[in-house]
């Protein structure tokens, strides 16, 4: 017998995958952090992943491809105080920057 969850067979409609992709998509966060090159080349990967996975028509993520450029390319560069109160800049951008890209080099003519 066929696995199933929400109605629907586990492994062919993959009911579960968006959740779980969402779930990953919540916590990126390399800004001060001493994994911050791994972290970012994990978000690099995943929105290059994610944007095939799109581009194939596998699973819909098109949402993320918007999520993911307006905050590469829309939102300002966010201002954050540092330990003595001074004011430092986002340092997240050379992720979300080529993250942005991935969603453009595998599925630009979709998006």
């Amino acid at each position: 017998e066929k696995s199933r969850c929400w109605g629907l067979t586990l492994w062919k409609d993959l009911p579960v995958f968006g959740a779980n992709m969402r779930e990953h998509w919540n916590f990126f966060d390399a800004n001060e952090d001493v994994e911050r090159t791994p972290k970012r080349e994990r978000w690099v990967n995943l929105n290059a992943f994610v944007a095939g996975l799109t581009a194939a028509r596998i699973h819909d993520f098109e949402l993320y491809a918007l999520l993911q450029l307006r905050d590469a390319l829309e939102e300002p560069i966010e201002e954050r105080e540092g330990e003595g109160g001074e004011k430092r800049i986002d340092k997240s951008f050379d992720a979300k920057i080529p993250a942005a890209v991935q969603w453009i080099l595998y599925c630009g003519q979709l998006i």
